[in-house]
């Protein structure tokens, strides 16, 4: 067994051993051991099970199930229950697992399974998977640790309940559920002949649509910009491709032509899916495309002006996202105008979104400062209806200037609230995001507006198939339409929006047949879209308050009505657009 003995050895001696020692070690580590092991105060306790974890350093599953993992080893221990990590992962490396396994405190012992040994040996397909066996060494316990990654949502705590029942000498009721989480990766195979090779075909895909996110220091849990990372990884891209959950783009085609669409032809699709099959081969590296250089700092240049919250936020390692807005003040004595504008996240790894609103009206005002952290937490918006917004971020979106004339009025005063969406990557972060702000520099002809069109809601528990619809009156000005977002909260299932111009031709909008609350996106049209006086804009949304939907907040079901609270529902299309009338002409946006 080529098994090497990893992090909390090379720690508790101080030195490197050599491997043939490492792999004596892991073997009596895996087989028959001493029925004793020293507890944390030195004492011995008999050794009544056996916990085998299969884990991954980039698995986002696997990471933020680490607290839970290291709290569950500390309750045990002295119980007489022995913790062991394994990472088969082909792409893991040695000093990746040894730094996952300090910055995770992970303080039992784990090893590289170098050659998929233990994970045939246990028939380990998932990280995080589990196994647990009695003193005979038979499974008593397979499967997941609980039934959530978000443990807002947890409900059975099944590795616990069965390691309670060992303990206590009693079967345990539940013996094997389902791993969730990332599969267990292996070596690509080695194909000689393919017409479609990782080189030639894959590489530019990935570079394309995917290597923005996934890359070192961004939110994309796994880098994906060489060979031996797509490679590892093959089985997720093909998975996360065809069922359109990657790259995160939600709006469907041939509703609404947008910026930065995210979105995978149908031949990219095939080739991913082919390339998966045939084995991924690697083809000849002379193939690759030209390496893509990344502008660090802010891709437009430098800010007219820069604001962030005063002190950087501090994001927990396990639990429930987190949506947190900062307060903060411009101080502008006249009316200014934006003609771009550049959120940047401070801690890619765990900020999610990020969304500019403008406060010019004061509601804001005591929100904040009320914690021991920065900002307030409010989940879908900002707890008040804002005046307007500048703009936000999310993995794969890039600033762009405003057309030539055309700028966002932000008010003499007025404050800006960024909400930061956080996710949680198992260990404790930090996050100081921040926006920069380009004045427009010649004379502002129309400013961006932005109306919310909104539907009230009373969703009845067990209603998997909610639709609301609701129309505009005719629009009284011509007018373009620059953007629109959707919002919905956790039962929203699609929502889609339509123009109907006053000879009764419909433009589609936006249409989004598979709505996910951690997706939500301002959609920019490429180009403007003019719609003339009497125009009307219809709304359809659709929601699932039933039981079967995993995201349902609620259970039981209950009746849900509007509100901001996570377990409330809310219907809103933003409409960003400038009116055709409207000419400013004198007025001038200063640089400083």
């Amino acid at each position: 067994m080529k098994t090497q003995f990893a992090a909390r050895t090379t720690r508790t001696l101080g030195v490197f051993l050599p491997t043939a020692l490492l792999v004596g070690l892991a073997a009596l580590l895996m087989g028959s051991s001493p029925a004793t092991l020293k507890t944390y105060v030195g004492s011995k306790v008999e050794i009544k099970a056996r916990v085998t974890l299969f884990l991954s350093t980039q698995c986002p599953v696997s990471k933020v199930y680490a607290p839970r993992i290291a709290a569950l080893e500390r309750e045990f221990r002295p119980q007489g229950v022995k913790f062991t990590g394994v990472f088969s992962n082909v792409q893991e490396s040695q000093p990746e697992i040894w730094a996952f396994t300090q910055s995770h405190h992970l303080s039992f012992a784990n090893m590289k399974d170098a050659d998929g040994h233990l994970a045939a040996k246990y028939g380990a397909t998932m990280t995080p998977q589990v196994f647990v066996e009695g003193p005979s060494g038979k499974i008593l316990y397979r499967g997941r640790i609980d039934d959530s990654a978000d443990t807002s949502q947890v409900h059975t705590h099944d590795l616990a309940d069965a390691l309670k029942a060992i303990v206590a000498g009693r079967s345990v009721s539940r013996p094997e559920t389902v791993a969730f989480g990332c599969i267990i990766r292996r070596p690509a195979a080695a194909v000689a002949s393919s017409q479609i090779t990782y080189s030639h075909d894959v590489a530019p895909i990935l570079q394309r649509q995917c290597v923005t996110c996934h890359r070192a220091g961004e939110i994309g849990p796994m880098p994906l910009n060489s060979f031996a990372q797509a490679s590892a990884w093959r089985g997720d891209i093909k998975r996360y491709t065809q069922s359109h959950q990657m790259p995160p783009w939600k709006a469907d085609p041939g509703a609404g032509e947008f910026q930065d669409a995210r979105r995978l032809t149908s031949k990219e699709l095939t080739t991913l899916a082919s390339w998966v099959d045939s084995g991924a081969p690697e083809g000849d590296p002379k193939d690759l495309p030209a390496p893509v250089h990344y502008t660090e700092g802010w891709p437009l240049g430098q800010p007219d002006m820069v604001l962030q919250p005063d002190r950087a936020y501090h994001v927990e390692a396990d639990g429930a996202d987190v949506y947190r807005c900062y307060v903060i003040p411009t101080d502008f004595a006249q009316d200014r105008y934006v003609s771009a504008v550049d959120v940047q996240p401070g801690n890619r790894t765990v900020v999610h979104h990020v969304i500019a609103f403008i406060d010019g009206s004061g509601a804001s005002i005591g929100k904040d400062g009320h914690e021991k952290e920065p900002g307030y937490t409010s989940f879908g918006g900002v707890g008040f209806t804002p005046t307007g917004a500048l703009g936000g971020w999310a993995p794969g979106m890039t600033p762009h200037y405003l057309p030539p004339g055309v700028a966002t009025q932000v008010p003499a005063g007025a404050r800006i609230v960024l909400q930061v969406h956080y996710h949680k990557d198992g260990k404790p972060e930090t996050d100081l995001s921040r926006v920069g702000l380009y004045f427009a520099k010649g004379p502002t002809d129309k400013t961006v507006h932005v109306i919310p069109m909104i539907h009230g809601l009373e969703i009845p528990p067990g209603d998997s198939h909610y639709t609301v619809t609701t129309v505009s009156a005719p629009s009284p000005l011509n007018y373009h339409l620059i953007a629109i977002t959707p919002h919905m909260h956790w039962l929203g299932r699609q929502i889609k929006a339509t123009a109907t111009l006053p000879g009764g031709k419909k433009i589609p909008l936006i249409s989004i047949s598979d709505w996910d609350f951690n997706w939500q996106n301002t959609y920019i049209y490429k180009e403007p879209l003019a719609l003339p006086k009497g125009t009307t804009i219809t709304m359809t949304a659709t929601y699932d308050n039933s039981a079967k939907n995993l995201k349902n907040p609620n259970s039981p079901p209950k009746m849900v009505t509007w509100g901001e609270a996570t377990t409330d529902e809310m219907c809103i299309a933003f409409l960003h657009y400038t009116l055709d009338r409207e000419h400013l002409g004198a007025k001038e946006a200063r640089a400083k």
